[in-house]
């Protein structure tokens, strides 16, 4: 709390923030929409976000989406790293699922709220809400109310800049690195890795007297973690220069495009996202 602030101011500027960084979000997410004139899936959207904000905040659903929600508020100045801060703030943010007659205790998010949306709306938030521009792994933000009182300028002197080293002699050439450099692996190098890796397993199964259909198996695969994250270390094993973090993120995406029209994904009450036939 800053400084002569009552209780009750506090509680406010908390709100207001937290509103401001919502509306923000979704205003985020609509700009992607192909159908942005849709006002009803407009506040479908944003019925969603704020259940998916909710949940973020007391540590529920993915945990690459929880952890950008909450270092997106962090770095937008709500200090929820406070457990009196996040208490008000969980509190706003229900109370925007009351006035939307909606469950909060329920999920049933739509598909389009996956970790790379997310990481994309938030990125995009804490950059028009001048929030910080560190890491998630940053310190808590500046204090909740972005007035700043007479004195309490939060600017730092910039550290001067050290003097460049002297050049070289010219009989002295710098050595050339040995390090081999690799690319990374492409978004279609991904895609073809995965197709291979399922039609190769689709071709044994069916060969085996099995009929089933690639969505069929794609969305078992997806609801069997065990069996996806052997299949993720099949693919990773095909492009061993690939970022593993990077590519389970693209598997994921590969997984709902291959089921697309058959399955929907929905996410249960423990925050696990399974396929569920249309």
């Amino acid at each position: 709390m800053m400084p002569g602030m009552t209780t009750r101011s506090a509680t406010q500027t908390i709100a207001r923030r937290c509103l401001e960084i919502l509306d923000q979000m979704t205003a985020q997410l609509l700009a992607t929409q192909a159908d942005a004139a849709n006002v009803a899936r407009q506040a479908r959207i944003r019925a969603d976000l704020t259940r998916l904000v909710h949940l973020a905040l007391h540590d529920r659903g993915s945990p690459d989406i929880v952890a950008r929600i909450r270092d997106c508020y962090r770095r937008c100045a709500v200090d929820i790293d406070d457990t009196g801060v996040l208490r008000k703030a969980r509190g706003v943010i229900k109370g925007e699922l009351r006035k939307a007659g909606i469950d909060a205790e329920i999920p049933g998010l739509a598909s389009e709220f996956d970790a790379a949306t997310i990481i994309l709306t938030t990125r995009l938030t804490i950059q028009r809400m001048g929030g910080a521009a560190s890491s998630s792994t940053s310190a808590p933000g500046p204090a909740l109310d972005r007035k700043q009182a007479p004195g309490t300028a939060r600017h730092k002197p910039r550290p001067q800049l050290a003097e460049p080293p002297p050049p070289a002699p010219h009989t002295v050439r710098a050595a050339k690195p040995t390090t081999a450099q690799h690319k990374s692996a492409t978004p279609a190098e991904m895609q073809a890795a995965f197709n291979a890796t399922v039609d190769g397993i689709l071709a044994r199964v069916r060969q085996g007297g099995r009929a089933i259909e690639k969505p069929d198996y794609l969305a078992a695969l997806y609801n069997d973690p065990a069996g996806k994250e052997r299949l993720v270390a099949a693919v990773a094993a095909a492009l061993p220069h690939a970022n593993r973090t990077v590519l389970a993120q693209a598997i994921d995406g590969f997984f709902r495009n291959g089921f697309k029209g058959h399955y929907i994904e929905r996410t249960d009450r423990q925050g696990n996202r399974r396929a569920h036939r249309r």
